[in-house]
């Protein structure tokens, strides 16, 4: 669980110290994540890289305000996302969209 990552405030990288994300999906065309909670990841939550037609649907994210990085949803680069239904509270971020993660 999250908690004991944060606890030492572990950097978000750094060789054995890197706090993982909890899901990371990368150059994926159709995907859907649906009805699934997240808790207390120890870093981001759900990253995408580079994916197209993506659906978030009914997701639950949940981590104390004070968790540090807990990003909930990232878009880095790919086209053609939709989140809908969800609930996100976190420590950061709720929902990032850039344009490349390359």
């Amino acid at each position: 669980q999250g908690a004991d990552w944060w606890a030492g405030q572990r950097p978000v990288r750094n060789d054995s110290k890197w706090r993982p994300y909890l899901l990371r999906i990368e150059h994926s065309t159709g995907v859907v994540v649906s009805g699934i909670r997240l808790l207390n990841s120890p870093n981001h939550n759900l990253m995408f890289d580079n994916c197209s037609r993506v659906r978030v649907l009914g997701l639950r994210v949940e981590a104390p305000h004070d968790s540090p990085n807990t990003d909930g949803i990232n878009f880095g680069g790919g086209s053609d996302q939709l989140v809908a239904d969800s609930h996100i509270s976190n420590g950061d971020d709720c929902v990032t969209a850039i344009t490349s993660t390359s």
